[in-house]
């Protein structure tokens, strides 16, 4: 979460189901918006921009 404060660009989640969701959740609490889902698998990806 701090490195995608420190952006000035997009940001790209990957990693695993529910923890993309977890981390999802918390970005866009904090302002970014959700370009890109990361899906539900195995390292889904998911874009994020402020």
């Amino acid at each position: 979460m701090t490195a995608a404060k420190g952006s000035d660009g997009p940001v790209l989640l990957m990693g695993h189901g529910i923890m993309n969701r977890f981390i999802a959740k918390a970005l866009m609490a904090s302002g970014w918006k959700e370009e890109t889902r990361p899906g539900k698998g195995y390292w889904g990806a998911g874009v994020y921009s402020l």
